[in-house]
């Protein structure tokens, strides 16, 4: 399940960055993309909501600052392990 998880936000994460700018979209952050800024993360918090069907608190939102924390996040937001 985790691996079908990670491929799910792959192709999220592609869907909202440019791939130009991003060819190992597995490695963005807000750190090191200068398209994240407010908006953009507005969008990718609630791209993740409506892909996997969690809702995610104030918290949650601001712990996705990258493609790592959107998959821990989601792991946790669906109670699945590695």
């Amino acid at each position: 399940m985790s691996h079908a998880i990670e491929e799910r936000l792959e192709k999220l994460f592609k869907n909202i960055f440019p791939e130009p700018l991003h060819p190992e979209i597995r490695q963005i952050s807000q750190m090191n993309s200068v398209e994240w800024d407010s908006l953009m993360h507005l969008n990718v918090v609630l791209s993740l909501e409506e892909e996997f069907g969690v809702q995610l608190n104030d918290e949650d939102a601001l712990d996705v600052n990258s493609f790592d924390s959107a998959v821990a996040v989601i792991k946790s937001k669906l109670g699945t392990q590695s």
